[in-house]
């Protein structure tokens, strides 16, 4: 069985819509929350309302500027194989298995949210490797150590987390790939370097940075629960 939500994008963030209301798709959260109400998505997926988390929404509405009454995280989409479909606008929750693409990545969870290996040319070593990263379709940039990529510096950008509150980071444009490789993410054309307080983060969980919503510009098959996830 599946359900087939809305899918778009606005602005930086990513939204489905339930019962005509927005809610923000968020792998880099490990909870869902609902506001007003319990959301009922299909048997046995729900979204619960919780109180304690109302200023969290309403510091969302200000951050996205969208005026969302809800966030569905990794609680919820790691119960069922999720396709992003950003190009056809659609989302959809599968609780049946779906067979793993013959390319695709491993997944492991890090305090509930996805990390994947992301490849990269890295400009110390002159060769390609890998970064372990969180998949976050939360984030508005991806964060990547800019010493290890082959970049230049465009400008600033702002951005907020539920934790730091207002981050303040320098974007750079990356200059150099490692061969793309079918079923799987690379370096996007832009990121930004995080800063000391996200970086320290970023070490205590045991990984190097964060793949944002540009990973989600084209198909993302996810499947949590059997730690595997594919870029059509």
């Amino acid at each position: 069985m599946s359900v087939t939500l809305p899918f778009r994008r606005i602005g930086t963030h990513l939204f489905v819509e339930v019962e005509n209301e927005l809610l923000l798709i968020d792998t880099g959260s490990p909870d869902s929350y609902s506001e007003g109400k319990v959301r009922h998505l299909a048997p046995g997926l729900r979204i619960q309302h919780d109180r304690s988390l109302i200023v969290e929404s309403s510091e969302l509405r200000r951050a996205t500027g969208v005026p969302m009454l809800g966030l569905i995280g990794m609680d919820i989409l790691g119960r069922c194989d999720v396709v992003f479909d950003l190009p056809s606008g659609h989302l959809t929750l599968s609780l049946a298995t779906l067979p793993r693409p013959e390319r695709s990545h491993d997944l492991r969870p890090v305090m509930g949210v996805p990390v994947l290996d992301l490849p990269f040319h890295d400009a110390l070593a002159s060769a390609c490797s890998t970064l372990p990263v969180f998949l976050d379709s939360g984030a508005q940039y991806s964060y990547l150590p800019q010493t290890r990529i082959v970049s230049s510096k465009i400008g600033k950008v702002k951005d907020y987390s539920p934790i730091l509150g207002p981050i303040n980071a320098t974007l750079y444009k990356t200059l150099q790939l490692c061969k793309p490789t079918p079923g799987r993410f690379s370096v996007p054309a832009s990121f930004a370097a995080p800063p000391r307080g996200l970086a320290t983060l970023l070490g205590l969980a045991g990984v190097e940075g964060i793949l944002g919503i540009d990973a989600f510009d084209r198909t993302v098959l996810l499947s949590a629960r059997e730690r595997w996830v594919s870029r059509v």
